[in-house]
Order: structure tokens, then sequence, then C-alpha cells
């Protein structure tokens, strides 16, 4: 699907309330793959998420507020100021980077005076580790990157990778990748909410786990509530019936009262944030 097909995507999620971000490449390595970034900088429409310099670069000359993503290095208050002054008006913190590093970093951003800048953590979900070049999925069944026809989209978990005493230690999905275990710190939230954290992102791969435990149930399931805890879940099926566009378009996934959805074009995938109050 081309850019245009994704926006039209992003106006049908807004229209059911929601945040839609668009997300630049990771890795860039023509001069093409720049042009495309440079589109998805200048849609108009919906907010950005840069995942590299080059979309940074891009967003804060036209003036444009952005969002960096986890594969942008930025460890210090003071880098995250610099960024700030450019038109950063949310981060994603990098995985490798620890809670306590976390609120180092939060406690810095005050002490400079940013007080405005949001902050999103990587909550559920593989973890992005790394990009490669090559599409290892491809490579598994003997496809060049150009004629991968969509592989990775049949295996929607990815390809586990396992040590010689067969631990899962990655997971490969395309050019990406991925922890071999999934993240969940959803329990933690109360924490990361006292510190500053504005967002908890919910990444695909992993959230199949999250609606098959909803189809489990088979009864409302109040996680957590609003004005007090944070959330509440329904019922899956309840959900998808009240909103059948929005079942389509969140891929048949488990819905938030409010969400912040992110669109990576080049990669046909979505994540979700989950908006702390």
């Amino acid at each position: 699907m081309k850019l245009g097909g994704w926006l039209a995507l992003a106006r049908m999620l807004r229209a059911n309330g929601k945040e839609v971000v668009l997300s630049t490449l990771t890795l860039i390595e023509a001069e093409s793959e720049l042009a495309q970034v440079g589109k998805v900088c200048a849609n108009g429409e919906c907010a950005v998420e840069a995942n590299d310099m080059s979309a940074v670069h891009y967003l804060s000359k036209a003036g444009v507020p952005f969002v960096t993503g986890p594969s942008v290095n930025l460890y210090s208050g003071e880098a995250l100021q610099v960024l700030h002054t450019m038109g950063l008006k949310r981060w994603v913190l990098p995985v490798e980077l620890s809670f306590d590093h976390l609120k180092l970093i939060l406690l810095r951003l005050q002490e400079l005076g940013v007080n405005d800048l949001e902050t999103e953590v990587f909550s559920y979900g593989y973890l992005p580790l790394a990009c490669s070049a090559r599409c290892f999925t491809a490579r598994n069944e003997a496809l060049g990157k150009d004629n991968r026809q969509s592989g990775c989209i049949k295996s929607l978990s990815g390809i586990p990778l396992a040590t010689q005493e067969s631990d899962r230690l990655f997971t490969l999905n395309g050019i990406q990748i991925l922890s071999g275990s999934c993240q969940n710190i959803l329990d933690q939230w109360q924490m990361m909410q006292a510190c500053g954290v504005r967002a908890m992102r919910f990444a695909g791969g992993c959230l199949w786990a999250i609606t098959s435990l909803f189809k489990a149930s088979g009864k409302q399931r109040e996680m957590l509530k609003r004005n007090g805890e944070l959330f509440s879940f329904q019922t899956v099926e309840q959900v998808f019936d009240a909103q059948p566009q929005l079942r389509i378009a969140l891929n048949h996934q488990s819905a938030l009262e409010k969400q912040s959805v992110q669109v990576f074009p080049e990669a046909g995938q979505m994540q979700k944030a989950l908006l702390l109050p």
C-alpha cells in the first residue's frame, strides 16, 4: 500500500477518535528511500515519528512538531533539549535504557526547564534491537529482497532464532532483529506515570496474546479504571461488534479507550500507544 492508502486509513482512524502518527524508515540505503522519508514528513495531515536524523532534518526545517522513535539515540536531557528546540514534542525511550536511566533523564529535563516534552516507553512486544540491509525472511525462504513476496506477513510473530541449547534468543522479521521474548511491563504503569511517562507503546506481533486472553475469559474484564486506575478492556467481540471499521483498522487487536496509532507505511505495520492521563 502506498502513502495515499495509509493516509486514507489514517483518516478513518482519526474519525474514530485516534491520534495517528506516521513513522519513517529506520535504515535508509538509497536516494529513493530518502525521498520517501521526505514525502512522509511532508504529508500535511498526520504527525510524524522520525526514526533517523534525516527525518528530523526534514521536519525541523519545515517547522513541523515531531516524535522520535526508539532507534534515535537520545540518552541525555541535553540531547533532548536540543531536539526540543527543533520541534520535538514526544520521544520514545531507546529500549536499551533502564528505568533508572529514564528517571535521571526526566529529572535533568526538569532542571533544564523542559517541561512540555512527552515521554513514551516501549511496554509490550518484541523489542526492536537492530535493522539490516538484508531481509532475513526472504533469505530464509531463498528469495531475493526485491522479490520477497511479503513473506514476513505470513509469520505475524516472526521467525524464532534459538541458541544451541534451544533457548529462544532473537526473533527475525524482515530486516528487523527483535528480542526472543515478548517484553511486558504493563503492570508498571503506575510507576511510569508517577515519574512523568505519558504513553506506553504496544507493538505488533505479541498483541495476539492479549486478544486471546480476553476471548478466553468470555466476560468483561476490567484491567484498570480511568480516574483511579487507568483504562478498561471490554470483551473483544463487544468492542469490535460496536465498531466494525475500527476492527478492520486495528487488525483484529483489542481496542483501548484512548490510543495513539503508529503507522509504518513502508513496513505495512501498525503499533499503538496507550496515552496515560
